[in-house]
């Protein structure tokens, strides 16, 4: 079962994954530690510099940047469209569809689907080819 809050925006989800960092600092000063460092973070997480008592194995490193290991992805939410102000795939290729209330996903074309597509919070393309091996 899916875990993730579908709601969040990405600035939400870079501010959420970087507190988690900081599980080892008391719970009153990860917000003041987030916020020192916040400026300097990126469209996709990466700050570049170095976190004091941050595990390695919990961090992505890229020459002189880091973000946290849980943002890998976050480029192309994993190849996920949110479903923002009702825009849907114009076409008639099938697509997965998420399903919010229930996590689960579906396969559907927008054209040929009936159900109530106003609870569903991401969709992506299906592959137009199948995988050779």
């Amino acid at each position: 079962m899916l875990t993730v809050a579908f709601i969040m925006t990405k600035k939400e989800k870079i501010k959420e994954e970087y507190i988690a960092l900081f599980s080892t600092t008391p719970i009153e000063e990860r917000e003041k530690r987030f916020s020192a460092i916040e400026p300097y973070i990126d469209e996709f997480g990466w700050f570049e510099g170095d976190l004091n008592n941050v595990a390695e194995n919990l961090i992505e490193r890229s020459g002189y940047e880091i973000r946290p290991k849980t943002l890998i992805g976050i480029e192309d939410n994993n190849g996920w469209n949110k479903i923002e102000d009702g825009v849907f795939p114009e076409d008639e290729e099938t697509v997965l569809w998420l399903n919010n209330e229930n996590y689960e996903f579906e396969n559907a074309s927008l054209l040929h689907c009936d159900f109530d597509y106003k609870q569903y919070t991401h969709w992506r393309p299906l592959p137009k080819k199948a995988p050779l091996f």
